[in-house]
């Protein structure tokens, strides 16, 4: 009929209803534990019949008691029980007829009583819970689990049985050789909640392991062997490397004595000797050895290297060997160029930088510290206004000259003094290279900084004919009203530093040492005191000493 027969389009939806939603047909409804429940049409049916309709009872059905649920005229709701086992019998005092709308439940024992179970765990194939059968034992539990592993130690099993109420628990051991041929004694009836432990023959064997330990290439532990060499070891461990010394190696040895003292024995073996299976070097190992592969005598792992770089004829990097000095390897690059300025020569170490590095950072802690100290309200209160104003400024600024040191990092440079080729060869400064040396040789220059308190800081060429250090200051406006002139000192261009304090006497005038090309005049600012402050104004000497002691002049200028 095409009026009935309508096309459809994508998204509609069907619904088909049961007959009974719109005719008066009689039913009955069947819950619980039986196969299929549901409602179903009823004709002449009794409750044996309505619950074979519902594809008989399920295992777990409880049988001394059922519920039929009806409803009267005045749909008041009514319970009847009824014995399942009689109805299912056939009894026609439990057999009753079903009526339109009444429903049938079928109860599961468990709601009666919990389910009982029996673990089983360790060496077994398919370890987990299982029910508790009625009249199970070990023997019927160990066929449910899959049989054994390998690995199974047939000799002792445990029970370990917990009183569901009191949740005490006792234990109990069995040989599982005996349980499998049903000795009554081993093969232990089950109850609810037992756990069984099957065991692993590891964990009654003892795994003793060796050791290799030194060149080779996979170091570590490794299970023993009876029939076990030093050579098999060696190979276990990847073989040796090539800096393992062929001659002798040792085997250590520990015996427990009497069970109340380790005794040890070292024994020396020669390790080509032991490859080629020689029976006095390639022993036959007992548990616990450990092997030693001993280092070549100055085997270096890692290539150490130098780096030159600048004024030489073949700047670069180089290998070095054991104890190489600098001249050895300025050799190498063909000797200085014809330009290399010696005096400005900038020689870092990574070992130095590191420990630069840490003593700026202890350096800073310090005086951190002291301005902290200078802060406190307890000097605050000793000082006059005036002296206050000059310590709240002498703070900010040492402040900021910290956060600049703090930024600055230490370089490693260390002072050394180059010489032409030959003469260096002799010299003191012929030092011995440690891996991650850099010497680098600047072209010659022809400058003087002059930096720090002075009317014009800048850099003036260098007059051979006027070396005096007084001429540079000249150059630059000299120093200004703020100028401490008793602190004045100069950086040279191979890092060491000559200070005004030190070098100035009745006969020898600071200002007329001879400065080179490449060095920096420092003309730090007057810091202005009161007595109570004496101490700050030893902190910026401090400071200075530090800029220049870590090699980081350059970058807080």
């Amino acid at each position: 009929d095409p009026r009935q027969n309508i096309p459809l389009m994508p998204g509609d939806e069907i619904h088909v209803f049961e007959v009974s939603r719109f005719a008066d047909t009689p039913y009955a409804e069947v819950r619980g534990e039986v196969r299929r429940p549901g409602r179903y049409n009823i004709d002449d049916m009794t409750l044996r019949d309505l619950i074979l309709k519902a594809g008989d009872l399920k295992p777990v059905a409880y049988l001394p008691r059922g519920e039929l649920i009806r409803y009267d005229k005045d749909r008041n709701r009514h319970t009847i029980y009824f014995d399942v086992a009689a109805v299912m019998a056939g009894d026609p005092a439990h057999n009753i007829k079903v009526r339109n709308q009444d429903a049938v439940v079928v109860h599961s024992i468990l709601e009666e009583q919990w389910e009982k179970f029996v673990a089983i765990n360790g060496e077994i194939n398919k370890p987990g819970r299982y029910v508790l059968t009625e009249g199970m034992r070990l023997k019927d539990l160990l066929f449910k689990a899959g049989s054994f592993t390998r690995d199974t130690y047939m000799l002792l099993g445990h029970l370990r049985r917990t009183t569901p109420r009191t949740k005490d628990s006792m234990l109990y051991s069995f040989n599982i050789d005996k349980v499998l041929m049903g000795d009554p004694e081993h093969n232990l009836p089950l109850q609810d909640l037992d756990e069984i432990a099957i065991h692993s023959v590891w964990d009654y064997t003892e795994k003793y392991p060796v050791y290799i330990q030194g060149v080779v290439r996979n170091p570590g532990e490794f299970p023993y062997a009876v029939n076990m060499t030093v050579n098999d070891l060696i190979l276990l461990a990847g073989n040796i490397r090539d800096s393992a010394y062929m001659e002798s190696a040792e085997l250590i040895r520990y015996t427990i004595e009497e069970g109340r003292k380790v005794d040890t024995r070292i024994i020396e073996f020669n390790i080509e000797l032991a490859q080629q299976n020689h029976p006095q070097h390639n022993l036959r190992l007992e548990p616990m050895d450990v092997i030693t592969i001993k280092q070549i005598p100055d085997w270096w792992e890692k290539k150490r290297t130098v780096t030159l770089a600048g004024e030489f004829f073949f700047p670069g990097t180089y290998q070095m060997r054991k104890d190489e000095t600098l001249s050895s390897v300025i050799a190498r690059a063909g000797g200085f160029s014809e330009y290399a300025y010696l005096r400005g020569a900038v020689f870092t170490r990574d070992s130095v930088k590191k420990l630069q590095q840490r003593r700026l950072n202890e350096l800073l802690d310090e005086l951190e510290l002291e301005i902290v100290r200078l802060s406190s309200e307890d000097v605050k209160k000793s000082l006059s206004e005036e002296d206050l104003a000059a310590q709240s400024q002498f703070v900010t600024s040492q402040k900021a000259l910290i956060e600049k040191l703090a930024q600055s990092k230490a370089t490693g440079r260390v002072i050394v003094s180059l010489a032409p080729l030959e003469q260096l060869a002799a010299s003191s400064g012929d030092i011995v290279l440690e891996d991650g040396d850099t010497l680098f040789v600047p072209k010659l220059m022809n400058t003087v900084a002059v930096i720090g308190a002075v009317y014009n800081p800048t850099a003036v060429i260098y007059d051979r004919n006027t070396p005096e250090l007084a001429y540079y200051l000249d150059k630059t406006g000299g120093p200004t009203e703020n100028a401490d002139e008793d602190l004045i000192y100069v950086v040279r261009s191979d890092g060491t530093v000559v200070s005004k304090m030190r070098e100035s006497s009745w006969w020898k005038k600071f200002e007329n040492i001879a400065l080179y090309p490449g060095d920096t005049i420092l003309v730090p600012e007057r810091v202005i005191t009161s007595n109570p402050m004496r101490d700050a104004k030893d902190i910026t000497q401090i400071l200075y000493q530090i800029a220049t002691t870590a090699g980081v002049t350059a970058a807080l200028f």
